[in-house]
This record gives structure tokens, C-alpha cells and sequence, in this order.
């Protein structure tokens, strides 16, 4: 079970003027397999982050944060993989 949600946290406009911002889509990473360290089991679903795809639609415009907040209900296990 998981409940992901991302939105913008930051923008930086080099240009006073307005700057139209939106998080235009976003979707949990594909999910990773693997075997359990410990016991050989196979392990699926792992949770691998969220795609976020975002604009700005002024030429001076940074986005600077991403807010996110990921809510996971499971279990811990220890794979041969390193999740970043």
C-alpha cells in the first residue's frame, strides 16, 4: 500500500514579473524485484520514488524544490540493490 504526493516548493523568478508554475504529471517509478539477503526469498514491489514532470512557463523562471511526501505501509527486507 502506498499514498505518494508531490507539488512545487520553490521557484526563483530572476525577473520580478509573474511566473506560471504547475506539476503537470506524476506517477510512482516502476517497481523493482529482487531476492531477500537473508533468506532467498524473491521480493517484489520495492518502492523506487515518484517521475515528477513539471513546467514553468516564463523563460526566468527556476524551479528550485519539489515537495513530496510518500506514505509506505509494508515491510523492511535487505536486497543485493541499492535504491537512491
Amino acid at each position: 500500500m502506498r499514498a505518494p504526493f508531490v507539488s512545487l516548493g520553490g521557484l526563483v523568478d530572476e525577473d520580478s514579473d509573474w511566473a506560471q508554475t504547475e506539476v503537470i504529471n506524476w506517477r510512482p517509478g516502476p517497481f523493482l524485484s529482487e531476492t531477500d539477503a537473508l533468506s532467498g526469498n524473491p521480493v517484489g514491489n520495492i518502492f523506487n520514488g515518484v517521475v515528477v514532470n513539471c513546467t514553468a512557463a516564463d523563460s526566468d523562471a527556476r524551479l528550485t524544490l519539489i515537495n513530496y511526501n510518500v506514505t509506505l505501509v509494508g515491510k523492511i527486507v535487505f536486497t543485493q540493490i541499492i535504491i537512491f
